[in-house]
This record gives structure tokens, C-alpha cells and sequence, in this order.
């Protein structure tokens, strides 16, 4: 709730952009999640079909959340590289080869969850889901995401400590730079720390950081966005980093100086956009 202003001025009220709708389910679908897991907290004589259901609702909301989030950090990752179309190809193909194995590991574990009663506590019989049995293979999912987000952490990394001496005071420096990098540790490490919970813990407790590290990755992605379009609602630099430009085809992804000649600037060619930053100058997209 303490970002909610900034999310009405700069995300309610912009265009319609697939960034937006990235971000609308990222951040939001976190609310629908707790009600589905709040559910069998005060609901009496639920049955293990009931509970199958809610669970795959929460799992499969997760899931999406996390994969949004990180379409979120790719593109955002893309835009630090000028767009530069091997980068995306690059990134298109890194997404589908750790992506799809990881959306088939967490349908399979969500089928081999088995439930039954509470073992004790007589007064709350019946109230919650309680898992007995399950396979310990989601493990093989903060696995992947952990891969997924290994090579945008090295180019991320790349370009902050390049860019350090020159750019290390500046808000687009910071926010871009320094801050992404630092969101990207974070989100390895909780992507790390549960796959330490999977392979370590009885089948009950293998979610213990699950829902965690998705409002981890909702919270983090959230203020990279609002940060970025705050800096260029605020004119630095005349970013407008995540802006809703109709005429771009992704809708998305804007790095322009005001008044700049697009022409020349994409003749210039082979700099990235971090090196632009570097120079004091940032290069929009090839026409």
C-alpha cells in the first residue's frame, strides 16, 4: 500500500502496454493467492479434492506471477542492451528452453500432492489442508528459475561495473544499474534457499519459501518499473524507460533523449545502451 499513489499516476492512468499488463498480474495477483490459501483456514470439512483444487489455483497463480515477473527483468534487461536484436533472440530462446521444462515440473508436482487429516490437535480436525505425501521435485523449478536468471545477472552485472566510475552518482545510474543488479542477487538467493528447503524438508513444509519468494518477485519487479517511470516522468536524462509508446512494437521500453536526432543515433550502431549512459548520451531503438 505505500506505493499505491505512485501506481495510480504512473501505471492506472498510462496506456494500455503489454508492461502494464505484466505488471497489473505481478503485482496484484499476489491478493488472489493469500484468499486461496486463507480459504481452508476458516472453512470446516474441506475434502482432499477440495483441497487438490485450491492448491493447484494457488500453484499455478504463483507460477504465472514469477514467470511475468521475470518477462518483467528480461525486457528491462533487453532495454539496458539497446535492444540490440541478438540480446533478444538470445533472451527469447533462454526463457523457452528454462521456462517450459519448469512449467512441466511444477504440473507434476502439484498432481503428486496427496492429503489427509491433521495428525493432532483434535480441536482443529477438519480445518486446513494437510499434505501427507508429494514428490520432492519442485526442486527441479527454483532450479530452473535460478538458471533463467543467471545470464541476466552476468549482463547486468556487466554493465553496473562498467559503468561504475563514470554514472555511479546518478539517479539513472542507480536505478537502472545498480538497483536491477542488486534485485537480481536477491531473487538468486531466494531462489537458492528454496531449493535447499525442497530437497531438505518432509513434503509438508517443501513450500515453506514459495509464497516469500513470489511477493519477493512481485515487490522488487513492481518498484524496478515505478522507479523507471518515475525517473522519466521526472525528466532526468528524458528517459522514459517502461513508457507506453504506441508506436513501438512492443509498447515498451523507451530510451530517448529529448530532441535527439533517432536517425544518427542508430547509425552510430554497435554501442549498447549502457554505454551510452557512459557517454552522458542514450540511443533509442533502430527504426
Amino acid at each position: 500500500m505505500l506505493t499505491l499513489g505512485r501506481e495510480v499516476d504512473l501505471i492506472w492512468r498510462s496506456p494500455w502496454s503489454p508492461v502494464k499488463v505484466f505488471f497489473l498480474v505481478t503485482r496484484y495477483t499476489p491478493f488472489f493467492e493469500l484468499a486461496f490459501l486463507l480459504w481452508p483456514l476458516v472453512t470446516t470439512g474441506i475434502t482432499p479434492r477440495e483441497c487438490h483444487l485450491d492448491y493447484q489455483l494457488i500453484g499455478w497463480t504463483n507460477i504465472t506471477g514469477i514467470f511475468f515477473a521475470e518477462i518483467i527483468l528480461m525486457l528491462r534487461t533487453w532495454a539496458v542492451f539497446a535492444r540490440r536484436r541478438s540480446v533478444g533472440i538470445f533472451l527469447i530462446v533462454w526463457t523457452i528452453a528454462t521456462w517450459v521444462p519448469n512449467l512441466v515440473t511444477v504440473g507434476m508436482f502439484l498432481q503428486s500432492l496427496r492429503y489427509g487429516p491433521l495428525p493432532a490437535f483434535e480441536d482443529v480436525r477438519g480445518v486446513g489442508c494437510h499434505v501427507i505425501a508429494g514428490s520432492s521435485i519442485l526442486w527441479v523449478s527454483w532450479l530452473m528459475i535460478m538458471v533463467s536468471e543467471a545470464p541476466v545477472l552476468a549482463m547486468m552485472a556487466y554493465v553496473t561495473v562498467k559503468n561504475y566510475r563514470m554514472s555511479k552518482s546518478s539517479d539513472l545510474f542507480n536505478t537502472v544499474f545498480r538497483d536491477g543488479t542488486i534485485f537480481y542477487l536477491y531473487l538468486f538467493a531466494f531462489s537458492t534457499a528454496n531449493v535447499v528447503v525442497v530437497l531438505t524438508t518432509p513434503p509438508g513444509l517443501v513450500n515453506l519459501l514459495t509464497i516469500t519468494e513470489r511477493m519477493v518477485h512481485s515487490i522488487l519487479t513492481s518498484r524496478i518499473i515505478l522507479s523507471l517511470r518515475a525517473l522519466g516522468a521526472q525528466g532526468h536524462l528524458g528517459w522514459s524507460t517502461f513508457s507506453a509508446d504506441a508506436r513501438s512494437t512492443s509498447g515498451e521500453l523507451e530510451y530517448a533523449r529529448r530532441g535527439e536526432d533517432y536517425d544518427d543515433a542508430s547509425a552510430r550502431g554497435g554501442a549498447s545502451a549502457a554505454e551510452s549512459v557512459a557517454g552522458g548520451e542514450i540511443q533509442r531503438r533502430e527504426a
